[in-house]
């Protein structure tokens, strides 16, 4: 509902200050300075702030329950990062015979405020419409500062060194080889929490530090490249780069650290109905302990999470290769072609060190039917997961609050790897008509898809695995897109005044995979990072227990669900090479899109030297020309990878190695009954999504 919905506010401000010196014997020197402020902010939808609500309800025509949410949205109130950057650098060219050396410079400092008090005004979720009336919610959450400071505020610098030399070694060879040394720091330290500290060493194993910091480490990146022209008549170029680079730091995830100690914001979970306590739309007044427990005192409450920081992560560096060449062709068309490959030398995973197991059972570890480690000490008839013998917190604070999510801790990988191969060809066919088309063929595998600058996101959705969280598995990357191609130009009107210019893209779909929306599969204590198992058939004795769904005319039997779900995955690829075993990370993905966008630019006579140029820009144009046009089609059940295609209702008899979970298969996926719904309706065209309709943008230039 709209009460539900936020605005997000940017603003940017920059200021610059640059001086260039040139100085005898071809030397130049350039000096630059600068000054930005990037204030990103959440505006709340509703009128008032009040708890977000959800209530299940059941669609008029059954299947699956859905839930209406209203109210302030979770994570949006208060919501807002503040950075204050100051950049110097300074740059001097000494040019020496067929040499032109580079030596610079270049320092930042940058300040940072980052609220982000998740559920400060409350959550709660009732079962129906009823309960809602009453008053009487299933479950209840809150965030709020626990007696201190409940936001991150931190300083952190990076200072570089770097030198070049650009080698003419002879008039079609050009050498450019080169070190750079960056050395970034966090100037200030988050707060140590003893608590946390004494509950490992309690368990045996090495102290989780909340106050820890990556050391200040010095980051050399050689790299070297060349630039040929074997036939020396300019119609054929050849260029290469390898080299060690530094990626920018990720300040803000680091910085969670800052705000989830368990001294500063703290998150309270009362997940039963007999824990919650009692309802309320005054958010000023929300409880701070569930049913039962007595009121937190300040400085000592607990939480139900933690963020911290591996003292020996080493920043973001990858290998990184290109080459390329560039070569004329008859009719005055330029055929070029590129290829880029990247490593990981220095990747970031986030892990959970809460988590101490997995589960082991004569030495090795404990896995369910379908090969899935498990975390998992038992899952109960009704779905319900026992872990407390793998996790090192069960309870933290005064009163004991249940540790339920975990301690989220940025660290390193070193397996990352992505490629891209490209194919451009580019025509100038007069002087009023200029056309360029390529293709984009890339591969991306990763550890860990970081779709969030807050760790717990990226180990929530970020990642799918079946053996141990802390094994370097790769899979398809989130951001893959296999295929890309593009075609665009400009065309001149004969008057020359009157550009006409057009953009097209297509490409592969978003990377997915399906999971079971509300079942914990491996026990780790979330519930959206396990794919399914793809059974070989209705009958696979591993696969899915299929349960009844609804009752009386909106009935749908068991049979016809293990039925349907069995046809789903014929007609999906994706799924049906890969029956007989757990699906891989972002395996399947949505549908190929495209979209076109159109630009005239007309240019109107000058007079004393002044001139006025307008410009239409028509985006989506295709929707412009037909409704139906224009529509991406994206997933149904979530904007993540991660597609909940499955509900849990319970498990079988028997031990985790052999029994497996009963389930009812989704409706919408199932039975779609929206218009725009494709592929037995996994995929549709959102009809909220602004990009999936026209828009047009008039500039007007005045130049004098």
């Amino acid at each position: 509902l709209t009460s539900n919905q936020y605005t997000a506010q940017n603003t940017n401000a920059s200021q610059t200050l640059s001086l260039f010196s040139q100085l005898s014997g071809g030397r130049s020197n350039e000096v630059f300075a600068g000054y930005n402020t990037i204030d990103d902010i959440r505006i709340l939808g509703g009128a008032q702030p009040l708890p977000e609500m959800s209530v299940a309800v059941t669609p008029v025509a059954g299947g699956t329950p859905v839930a209406v949410t209203f109210g302030s949205e979770q994570f949006s109130p208060g919501n807002a990062l503040n950075q204050k950057i100051l950049e110097a650098a300074d740059n001097f060219t000494v040019p020496m015979g067929n040499h032109t050396f580079l030596f610079g410079a270049r320092y930042e400092h940058t300040s940072i405020y980052d609220n982000f008090p998740q559920q400060s005004d409350g959550v709660y979720k009732f079962a129906n419409i009823a309960a809602l009336e009453a008053g009487t919610p299933l479950s209840y959450a809150v965030g709020y500062a626990n007696g201190g400071v409940g936001y991150a505020k931190f300083n952190v610098q990076q200072s570089s060194l770097y030198a070049q030399d650009q080698w003419d070694i002879t008039d079609r060879l050009r050498l450019t080889y080169g070190v750079r040394a960056d050395v970034p720091s966090m100037l200030d330290h988050p707060v140590r929490n003893d608590s946390v500290v004494a509950q490992y060493v309690k368990a045996g194993l090495p102290p989780v530090y909340t106050d820890a910091n990556p050391k200040t480490q010095i980051l050399w990146s050689p790299r070297i490249g060349i630039n040929w022209d074997p036939t020396g008549d300019h119609k054929n170029q050849i260029r290469g780069t390898v080299g060690l680079y530094t990626a920018s730091v990720p300040w803000i995830l680091l910085g969670n650290a800052f705000q989830g100690t368990g001294l500063g914001y703290v998150s309270l979970a009362c997940t039963t109905p007999a824990t919650t306590p009692a309802f309320t739309t005054d958010v000023t007044n929300l409880p701070k302990s569930c049913a039962g427990q007595p009121a937190p005192t300040p400085g000592n409450a607990g939480t139900n999470v933690l963020n911290a920081n591996d003292p020996n992560f080493k920043y973001p560096q990858s290998w990184v290769m290109s080459g390329g060449f560039d070569r004329q062709l008859p009719w005055g068309t330029v055929f070029t072609f590129d290829g880029l490959y990247r490593h990981a030398y220095n990747g970031v995973m986030i892990i959970d060190k809460n988590l101490k197991g997995p589960r082991m059972v004569n030495g090795v570890p404990y896995t369910d039917i379908n090969g899935r480690v498990l975390y998992a000490d038992t899952i109960s008839a009704t779905g319900a997961v026992t872990n407390a013998g793998q996790k090192v917190i069960n309870f933290l604070g005064g009163p004991a609050v249940p540790f339920s999510q975990g301690t989220y801790y940025v660290t390193n990988e070193n397996a990352d790897y992505n490629w891209t191969l490209t194919g451009q060809l580019k025509k100038k066919f007069s002087d009023a008509l200029e056309m360029n088309i390529s293709y984009t063929r890339m591969k991306s595998m990763d550890v860990q898809s970081l779709t969030s600058d807050r760790a717990v996101s990226n180990f929530q959705n970020g990642r799918s695995y079946t053996g141990l969280q802390t094994d370097q598995t790769l899979g398809t990357s989130a951001f893959e897109r296999p295929n890309r191609i593009m075609f665009f130009g400009t065309y001149t009107l004969p008057w020359k005044t009157t550009d006409f210019s057009w953009y097209y893209e297509a490409m592969s779909g978003f990377a997915m995979y399906y999971t079971v929306s509300n079942a914990d599969l491996n026990g780790d204590g979330i519930t959206t990072n396990d794919a399914i198992y793809v059974p070989t058939g209705p009958s696979d004795p591993k696969g899915w227990q299929f349960a009844n769904r609804g009752s009386g005319a909106s009935l749908v039997t068991a049979a016809a669900q293990a039925s349907a779900f069995d046809a789903f995955i014929t007609a999906n690829p994706c799924l049906n090479k890969q029956r007989g075993r757990i699906m891989a990370k972002q395996s399947c993905t949505t549908p190929w899109q495209d979209r076109a966008d159109v630009s005239i630019q007309q240019r109107f006579p000058g007079w004393a030297g002044q001139r006025l140029t307008a410009q239409l820009d028509i985006f989506n144009v295709a929707n412009l020309i037909n409704s139906q046009w224009g529509q991406i089609n994206g997933a149904t059940l979530s904007g993540f990878p991660q597609q909940g295609i499955l509900q849990s209702v319970g498990r079988t008899a028997g031990p985790l190695s052999t029994s497996v979970p009963i389930v009812t298969f989704n409706s919408s996926v199932m039975s779609p009954t929206q218009p725009t719904a494709r592929y037995n309706g996994a995929f549709f065209a959102s009809q909220t999504t602004a990009s999936n309709f026209y828009s047009m943008q008039l500039t007007m230039k005045y130049a004098f």
